[in-house]
């Protein structure tokens, strides 16, 4: 029987990238304890997608959540392991990763949905075709690839489009992070088609190479994200403004019943 499956180098990928995870997932909610409670989405958001993924790792690095299926182009004792673990915590992830990128845009909640439900949709299909022993799992790829591309059309158009319209700042913190997560993420049809589609390349490689992609769209995007809104949020504390929309003439802040301005000069007078 020809069984193409983890070595010893990866089974310590497994171990190292789990430790990178769990600690990444210490200093995020570290980070999130230096900021106010109601300003902490982002970070608690960052924290979870990497505490998941270090969970993840832990049970493959434990040598389990895999499975063994055998290649369907190959001879028929032909087999490959599979890692199954990988698209649960990707089921989960993935989503919490693009929920990241949208707070950053003014978006509806219905495309918000929309942009989830096809995440999930996308790996989904990615797991199906990875447990398919016949040749119909290249039309789960296409399924997942279709995805995958209107995840990119919105990101591309809409959700950029809204984070620009909150301002420069967090229009070129989303560029940058929508370019980072792109070079990323259209590495991963291309893994899947090497490794669980096509079994052209060997176990370590494909633990090797989704490993490497694992920490950079998660470690790395957390880290360029959360740095990123502390850096907005210290510019905006030093010139004054803030995300709160203008108030309507003659309004103050305490809201729409609040007396205008100008009937109490004193207290106008006092401030200046």
């Amino acid at each position: 029987m020809v069984y193409s499956h983890a070595d010893a180098a990866g089974w310590t990928l497994y171990w190292i990238t789990y430790g990178i995870m769990a600690v990444t997932a210490l200093i995020f909610f570290a980070m999130s304890l230096r900021r106010p409670i109601q300003q902490r989405s982002h970070h608690y958001t960052s924290f979870l997608i990497v505490a998941i993924a270090s969970l993840a790792y832990y049970a493959m690095a434990s040598q389990g959540g895999n499975t063994r299926i055998r290649v369907y182009q190959g001879p028929a004792d032909s087999y490959r392991q599979i890692f199954w673990a990988r698209y649960v915590d990707w089921f989960f992830t993935t989503p919490l990763l693009l929920l990241d990128l949208v707070l950053l845009s003014n978006l509806s909640k219905l495309r918000i949905a929309a942009i989830m439900v096809a995440d999930i949709f996308m790996i989904l299909t990615g797991l199906f075709g990875a447990v398919e022993a016949r040749s119909n799992k290249w039309g789960w790829f296409v399924f997942g690839c279709i995805f995958m591309l209107y995840i990119f059309y919105e990101l591309l158009v809409n959700v950029r489009k809204g984070a620009y319209a909150r301002g420069g700042q967090h229009g070129m913190l989303y560029s940058v992070l929508l370019v980072w997560l792109l070079i990323l993420w259209v590495q991963y049809p291309v893994v899947w088609g090497l490794a669980e589609g096509s079994s052209t390349v060997s176990s370590d490689t494909e633990i090797a190479w989704y490993a490497a992609l694992d920490i950079c769209a998660k470690c790395v995007f957390g880290f360029i994200l959360l740095l990123g809104i502390e850096s907005i949020d210290r510019k905006r504390a030093a010139t004054g403004s803030s995300n709160k929309p203008p108030m309507p003439a003659g309004t103050t802040r305490t809201g729409a019943s609040a007396a205008p301005a100008a009937a109490a000069p004193e207290v106008v007078r006092d401030v200046v």
